[in-house]
């Protein structure tokens, strides 16, 4: 689980990712461009977008750590 001060820090990149467009919308349209490949690639709006992984997709509680499968020993 994600903490509550890793979501803010993980928004506070966005507001500067934000801050470096002109136009509300040219910061939306680049988003999208790199929302829709990422969908087709990973089956998620964040698996290759530059965007979510420059504001740490961890702090963005897009990962989850989990102990890892192991399959039967035999």
């Amino acid at each position: 689980m994600t903490a509550p001060s890793d979501i803010l820090k993980h928004e506070a990149v966005h507001s500067k990712q934000w801050a470096r467009y002109d136009s509300t919308a040219g910061y939306l349209r680049d988003y999208t461009r790199e929302s829709a490949p990422s969908w087709w690639d990973t089956d998620t709006a964040s698996g290759s977008n530059k965007f979510e992984q420059e504001a740490n997709l961890w702090w963005g509680g897009y990962l989850e750590w989990g102990p890892p499968t192991i399959g039967p020993v035999s």
